[in-house]
């Protein structure tokens, strides 16, 4: 029987805490993380430089204060160094410098993992995280679990914007509800680059040799009404686009957040004109609002789709973005991105999981897991062990 402990983080502006549901425990154990909220801003706002990079022709998008304390971050970096269009992000061959080391991230983990915690969790499988405030943007199975072995080598581990929302996944599992039931028998693989900077059409057999696959690529096929046509009809939804994030386009509201799509008349949209005048390609955007309103019957969606995983923090920590949206249209479990993927890692990574929760029947947690050790452990390609290729998915909602 798999073990699985909760783990609920709370981010206060002088401190934060952390509070664990053990199933041998009947009282939550509560810790000082001694981690003011500032500190994990500035962390987060690091990773996403130094993952996607800060885009020249966009200075001053951030509070300039916490751009120049997450720059400051050991090891410091200077901004020009990290400024890079997003959908290109960091030279493969640099990243096992010394300065592409996540040092900050790494001296988070005795804290947000304190000496307690840990020899309570010794015995578990599963760490169900609940993230608060910045650390939903922070990637928890990068941490460190021991010298030279990662959180996420040692434990599954998945993540829920809160126990409400995990009780609704649940109930949504077939698996969950029906004992030995089948593994999906559909999937939708919808792939399209509208901004045309990637190679995603090789996503187009990702799935097609372990399940009957409806695929959909390129611009001609790929549009926004064929793919929300499928979308109720396949039990494994598979999406390889571009993800916009509305703060990053300067749109107002998050539930503007969207994947890009074709409509079947464009071959490419031009950045700019997308950001300034979103409402023209109204027949491209899948935005999150949008997507609230739909009826799904899928086991997982998984989105391919840059910085598909950020979400805004509102009023009572309540996410608002592409992730929520796709949970509460009823899909029980969701892979998405904190970062923009890189092409040939995402790929590589992605198959592995396929290929263990489908064929090899493993849980989703199980395959996850197995998924990235490929990519750690993998000596041919050396740089792949850097948390930039491996570590940007996150598995959200139920873990079965």
């Amino acid at each position: 029987m798999t073990r699985v402990a909760l783990l609920s983080y709370f981010v206060g502006e002088r401190t934060s805490w952390v509070f664990a549901l053990h199933p041998d425990h009947p009282d939550p154990l509560a810790e000082d993380t001694r981690i003011p909220a500032d500190h994990l801003r500035a962390c987060a706002l690091r990773l996403l430089i130094d993952c996607d990079g800060l885009d020249p022709l966009q200075p001053g998008v951030r509070p300039d204060a916490i751009e120049e304390r997450a720059l400051q971050l050991p090891p410091a970096v200077r901004r020009r160094s990290r400024e890079w269009p997003r959908r290109i992000g960091p030279d493969p061959r640099r990243l096992l410098e010394p300065g592409y080391a996540l040092t900050y991230l790494d001296e988070l983990s005795e804290n947000l993992l304190p000496g307690a915690l840990r020899r309570v969790l010794e015995d578990c499988d599963v760490l169900c995280i609940s993230p608060h405030g910045p650390l939903h943007c922070l990637p928890f199975h990068a941490l460190r679990w021991s010298d030279g072995v990662y959180l996420g080598e040692r434990f599954g581990v998945c993540y829920v914007p809160g126990a409400g929302v995990l009780r609704h996944c649940q109930a949504r599992n077939r698996a969950r509800q029906m004992e030995g039931a089948s593994r999906p028998t559909t999937a939708l693989v919808a792939c399209v680059d509208m901004l045309g900077s990637q190679p995603f059409d090789a996503d187009g057999d990702i799935l097609a040799a372990l399940i009957r696959s409806h695929v959909l690529v390129g611009s001609a096929r790929a549009t926004k009404a064929r793919v929300v046509a499928e979308l109720a009809r396949n039990e494994v939804i598979h999406l390889t686009c571009h993800g916009l994030f509305a703060s990053d386009c300067g749109w107002k509201h998050p539930l503007q957040s969207a994947i890009l799509l074709a409509d079947g008349s464009r071959s490419r949209v031009e950045p700019q004109r997308l950001r300034d005048h979103p409402e023209e390609f109204r027949d491209c955007l899948l935005t999150a609002s949008e997507i609230l309103g739909l009826s799904l019957n899928a086991d997982l969606v998984t989105l391919r789709a840059c910085s598909s995983g950020r979400a805004e923090v509102a009023a009572g920590d309540d996410l608002l973005g592409l992730g929520r949206a796709w949970l509460y249209a009823g899909t029980p479990s969701l892979l998405v991105s904190l970062w923009n993927v890189n092409t040939t890692s995402s790929h590589r990574l992605l198959r592995v999981f396929y290929q263990r929760w489908l064929k090899g029947c493993e849980p989703k947690w199980q395959a996850l897991r197995a998924a990235q050790r490929s990519l750690i452990h993998d000596a041919e390609n050396s740089p792949h062990a850097h948390p930039y290729h491996w570590a940007p998915f996150v598995l959200i909602g139920d873990w079965i």
